[in-house]
């Protein structure tokens, strides 16, 4: 019996092994200086580009298990950068992004799917300003060994989040309501 427990005892020790090995396995950092977030925009009519350059993720992604999958973004805001200095000042005041007061916007999904083509779909919430909407964040993913690389674009409309809500920026002939935010992410296996 005694030896019964103890072989049963090691049998579930392993299998917990085995399971948090999974879950080291599907973990991934990412490659800061090799990692983007993007956006575009238009203003008075003339497209305008940027790019936020500092924010973090945390992700598990196992594409055989999207079970356990989870993905989370935060941006910091004040990183905002257009290449105009007057709209990169501007975006961060209190009708545009507020920084004082959200100093981060926030992805984080409560599920992730494959889609039929064989790309991906993050669901969950994006947070900017305060303001939580529930949307969908279409990815594709290449993993070769220990790397992957993850790329998507995602349309929002700034209003949703109360960006640019004063009287003369929602005019959309000054600032264009829709932005676009692409992504690439870089990152390595951790464990």
């Amino acid at each position: 019996m005694t030896f019964r427990m103890h072989a049963l005892g090691f049998m579930c020790a392993a299998a917990l092994a085995g399971a948090v090995t999974e879950i080291q396995a599907a973990s991934w950092t990412m490659s800061p200086e090799a990692s983007t977030v993007s956006f575009a925009g238009t203003q008075t009519g003339s497209e305008f580009t940027g790019q936020f350059r500092r924010f973090e993720t945390a992700i598990v992604l196992d594409p055989a298990d999207l079970s356990a999958a989870t993905i989370e973004v935060v941006v910091d805001i004040a990183s905002f950068a257009s290449g105009s200095p007057d709209r990169d000042s501007d975006s961060q005041n209190r009708s545009w992004f507020h920084v004082a007061a959200f100093p981060q916007a926030r992805f984080t999904s409560s599920e992730v799917v494959e889609a039929e083509d064989g790309s991906y779909v993050a669901l969950g919430t994006l947070e900017i300003k305060g303001v939580a909407r529930e949307i969908e964040l279409p990815f594709t993913l290449t993993i070769d060994g220990d790397s992957a690389v993850a790329d998507g674009t995602l349309s929002l409309d700034r209003l949703d989040y109360n960006v640019g809500d004063m009287d003369e920026d929602v005019e959309e002939e000054l600032v264009g309501h829709g932005v676009t935010v692409t992504f690439h992410i870089e990152a390595t296996r951790t464990g």
